[in-house]
């Protein structure tokens, strides 16, 4: 087997990703990315639609806040 062969992750003499013969490093990334930002799309998406759309979901929210803010309160004067 040769040394080309046997290197999987990474070139050891540039310290590069290794890219499969005839795909550029665009193509390799835009996947990758692409499923990045829908991952954080799809996050503040859930998170509005819980913060202002659900009137139960917005409740929810202030007591959670008010319950850490006291207990941070009680923290901070002992």
């Amino acid at each position: 087997m040769s040394a080309e062969g046997r290197q999987t992750g990474a070139d050891s003499a540039s310290g590069e990703a290794h890219v499969k013969p005839g795909r550029d490093r665009k193509s390799y990334l835009l996947p990758i990315l692409s499923s990045a930002l829908q991952t954080v799309l799809y996050a503040c998406v859930h998170y509005i639609h819980i913060l202002y759309l659900l009137p139960e979901g917005r409740k929810e929210l202030r007591e959670v806040g008010k319950e850490y803010r006291t207990e941070l309160q009680k923290k901070s004067i002992c």
